[in-house]
């Protein structure tokens, strides 16, 4: 393999970083409070109808990446689950592909609560709708619906179609899946879940129409107050931000560590004490997004990975400057860096000065019988190289036995 290069570097800038350092001395770490026994909540009867009998519109827009027009949303006499009338929106697509509307109403979903919906798909409609119930992941400011109470669809041959569900146990695999999925260190133990809306989902494409009527939403139950169980809920919540304060707490003595070892380090060569100050000065703007993500209270699981990897990039380039220092590299033509397993969550880019990984100029590779493994070679270029040969031996055996496989495979 031949190819030109001049004067290129490559390298790997973090994904995520971390700013001006707290004062840290040593770090001690947190105990997670054993598992709470939580009282069981006094709870109230709870009932709200939406049966626009009254002839009030409560829906209201929600979210959108559509534009559409209305050519009619309000209540109607036209068609009725019960009584005689009913909510209808008639709609058309111009682009995009979904319309949310939603009625508010607010109750603690725990407890018993069931919630009850009608709808039917009028004459002329061409697109899709469902009704659901949306659901607050809480203290995380994550929400989501989970199954549509009414399943999405496109027609009702001309029936109104009535849904029931448990809201309680509905809301509960919700607000876990958003916690598994959303929330670092937190699971659906840690949660809890508050309905907000009643949500109309209206899907389509450009040029479809949707005529849709809702009636007799129902929702009935016994439940806590809010107020006690926001209360209760900072008790579940409460080992997370244990669990937090002591992940946060490793990675800034990491990262402490890694600037001391630097800054501390007696590189023998001009050329590794310039790369060394040009490590040391990313730090605060690394320690600047630590800072920041910590304080985020629906912090995200790869939000917090992204900062454990930049961590361990930065390992990387103190341990690489190391090896580049110790057997005098910065006076060649160039530095050949070994990626064993390249699938990893930063890049590499031209302009870095010390990648994040090892320096060799071999490529070691683990992998079963059968199984496709990619490895990487980096080669950062010190001054303006014309012409660049690569050449790759044959791939052998760590235990030896000869090559496994030839160089011309």
């Amino acid at each position: 393999m031949r190819k030109k290069r001049s004067g290129v570097v490559v390298a790997v800038v973090l994904a995520s970083a971390l700013t001006g350092f707290r004062a840290a001395t040593a770090v001690v770490p947190a105990v997670e409070p054993a598992a709470a026994v939580l009282p069981v909540l006094k709870q109230a009867p709870f009932e709200r109808r939406f049966d626009f009998e009254d002839g009030a519109d409560p829906v209201v827009a929600w979210a959108s990446n559509a534009s559409y027009t209305v050519s009619f949303k309000g209540i109607t006499e036209e068609q009725a689950f019960s009584g005689k009338r009913a909510f209808k929106l008639d709609m058309t697509f111009r682009s995009g592909s979904y319309v949310y509307w939603s009625i508010p109403v607010r109750a603690v979903a725990e407890g018993s609560l069931r919630v009850s919906a009608s709808m039917r798909i009028g004459e002329g409609s061409t697109g899709r709708a469902g009704v659901g119930a949306n659901v607050l992941c809480m203290p995380t400011g994550h929400s989501g619906c989970g199954s549509y109470l009414i399943e999405s669809m496109g027609t009702t041959r001309g029936e109104w179609v009535r849904r029931e569900t448990d809201l309680v146990a509905q809301a509960k695999d919700v607000a876990a899946s958003i916690a598994r999925k959303y929330v670092a260190l937190a699971d659906g133990s840690n949660v809890g879940a508050v309905l907000d809306r009643i949500g109309l989902f209206i899907g389509g494409k450009a040029g479809d129409r949707v005529v849709v009527y809702l009636d007799d939403i129902r929702m009935e139950g016994s439940v806590p107050s809010e107020a006690d169980y926001a209360e209760q809920v900072a008790v579940r919540w409460a080992p997370v931000a244990v669990r937090r304060q002591e992940a946060f707490a490793k990675l800034r003595a990491g990262l402490i560590q890694v600037r001391d070892e630097v800054g501390k380090a007696d590189f023998r060569s001009a050329g590794a004490r310039f790369l060394s100050r040009r490590v040391l000065s990313r730090i605060p703007q690394w320690q600047a997004q630590l800072d920041a993500a910590e304080a985020e209270r629906g912090l995200r699981p790869d939000t917090y990975q992204t900062l454990r990897d930049a961590l361990d990039s930065l390992k990387r380039m103190r341990d690489a400057l190391r090896e580049v220092d110790s057997r005098n590299l910065v006076f060649q033509g160039g530095i050949l860096y070994a990626l064993d397993n390249p699938i990893v969550n930063f890049q590499i880019l031209p302009h870095d000065l010390i990648p994040p990984a090892r320096v060799a100029t071999d490529l070691r590779v683990t992998a079963a019988q059968g199984e496709i493994r990619a490895a990487s070679l980096i080669l950062q270029a010190l001054r303006d190289l014309k012409e660049v040969t690569v050449s790759v031996s044959g791939l052998t055996h760590e235990q030896g036995g000869g090559i496994v496989l030839p160089s011309s495979v």
